[in-house]
């Protein structure tokens, strides 16, 4: 197996893909997925790769993750138990014939596994039966904790991710019982140089290389193993730092500039993943912000304010009403302003975030204003693309900047539309008890009342079923 970290991901992403530069050489295609090592390094530190590949001098995983995990009790408690058991796994027949034959304890067998993982452990109430003479009780033990403690480490990863695919390489099939651990072991020792850094998971090992060399590979191999090709592969790509430069230019090269955004055409996580990716300094060079919105249009917008970190005296956010419901006006006033802003503001320079091939129009009416454009895979036209292209305008991709490990802005917006929704239906328990009074006619005191309150409708409590139908219990 090859341990090489410099490996470079074979998914090379098409030109058209990435931006319009038809004179870049084969040696600078832009790779989107070689870069991101954030889900890996979480994995990795879980299940016990060794702190020498860890912090390696070539190493590609993030000093930072490791250090967040590295003080994190729920995380460290699973990396202890994975390295006692790759101990295990490299070791049962020394430690077994230590225990079996030398009566040798195994908590003393400090030669074969990792006497400070043992004793955090136990120091975090994680009792093995380290009497016993039999290794594979202590092994079944230890599975049986990690079976029970992995989806503690579940919010150490985003969402977006399918958990129980990824929980599943922590737990050993049918790990507390003797036939379950002898299949895992057979399977380990006869291919353990398919196993990352020869550290043991609940994979089908076969030849890949190295299966924590980046973001993109290791998720596809796992999401392939489920027979499933489905997940965001935006959340692991990143444009290059070739793009950026060149927005960056777009930037240092004009003397005003102004974002305008066409909200029913884009989407406010991406670019709010975009803003935080660009440098500070080069945000403060946009001098205004507008936002073009539906009134009945994703609330996301509203969040995207509060999250790119631009002054809130630059950005202006218009709601554009309706006259019918069918159609919007959005076009041609997001049109009328930009005018607007050229020949009356003197904005030379417009960063357009729209995947609409109408404004197409608008920039060919205003052949001296520079444009730069901002769209999205999934919602532009290849006829918009070649457009662009032709006319040498500069565009890139909004949802092709990294968004993997932060869905912050995502659940902030759920969060919020959910409570306002909940506050819509919400009623009041007292009310509720003093209607159904009525309805049955029984008599109480407000004495009466409020001890019935406080010992049945204070605690009622949420059932939500399998299909997602929310009800009240209350006690009797």
């Amino acid at each position: 197996m090859s341990l090489d970290l410099d490996y470079q991901c074979t998914e090379e992403v098409d030109d058209s893909i990435v931006a319009n530069d038809s004179s870049q050489e084969e040696s600078e295609k832009i790779y989107y997925y070689e870069n991101k090592h954030e889900i890996v390094t979480r994995v990795a530190f879980l299940c016990g790769v060794s702190d020498y590949h860890l912090n390696g001098e070539n190493s590609a995983f993030l000093p930072d993750v490791i250090s967040t995990l590295g003080s994190d009790e729920k995380a460290l408690i699973v990396r202890n138990l994975c390295l006692l058991r790759n101990s295990i796994e490299h070791n049962f027949k020394k430690i077994a014939m230590a225990m079996s034959k030398d009566g040798r304890a195994f908590f003393g067998l400090i030669e074969f596994i990792p006497k400070p993982s043992l004793s955090y452990i136990e120091d975090h109430s994680i009792r093995l039966p380290t009497t016993s003479r039999n290794l594979t009780d202590i092994l079944a033990e230890i599975n049986r904790a990690i079976s029970d403690r992995i989806n503690n480490c579940k919010d150490i990863f985003p969402t977006w991710v399918n958990w129980n695919y990824i929980r599943e390489l922590f737990v050993m099939p049918d790990g507390t019982k003797q036939a379950g651990m002898l299949k895992a072991a057979s399977q380990f020792y006869e291919n353990i140089n398919y196993y990352p850094y020869k550290t043991y998971i609940n994979w089908k090992p076969h030849e890949v290389g190295n299966l924590f060399k980046n973001d993109y590979f290791f998720m596809r191999e796992v999401y392939e193993q489920h027979g499933d090709r489905v997940f965001h592969t935006s959340n692991l790509s990143d444009v290059s730092d070739g793009i950026k430069e060149r927005i960056y230019d777009f930037l240092d090269n004009s003397s005003k500039t102004v974002l305008i955004v066409d909200c029913e055409n884009a989407d406010p996580y991406a670019l709010c993943a975009m803003f935080r990716s660009l440098d500070e300094s080069q945000i403060e060079k946009i001098d205004k912000v507008i936002l073009y919105d539906d009134p009945k249009a994703a609330s996301g917008w509203r969040f995207f304010e509060k999250y790119i970190g631009v002054n809130q005296s630059k950005i202006e956010h218009i709601l554009i009403q309706r006259i019918l419901d069918y159609k919007s006006l959005l076009d041609v006033k997001l049109t009328a302003r930009v005018t607007k802003e050229f020949y009356k503001e003197k904005v030379e320079s417009f960063v357009l975030v729209s995947s609409d091939s109408d404004f197409w129009g608008l920039m060919e009416e205003i052949p001296d204003a520079k444009f730069l454009v901002m769209i999205e895979h999934r919602k532009s036209s290849v006829e918009l693309r070649k457009v662009l292209e032709e006319h040498n305008i500069f565009y890139c991709f909004a949802d092709a900047f990294y968004t993997g490990m932060d869905d912050s802005l995502k659940k902030q917006a759920i969060f919020s539309e959910l409570t306002a929704i909940l506050d819509l239906k919400s009623f009041n328990a007292r009310d509720l008890l003093e209607e159904v009074l009525v309805t049955t006619r029984v008599e109480m005191d407000q004495a009466e009342k409020n001890r019935f309150y406080d010992k049945y409708l204070k605690n009622m409590q949420l059932r939500v079923s399998k299909d997602g139908i929310v009800k009240l219990d209350i006690r009797k």
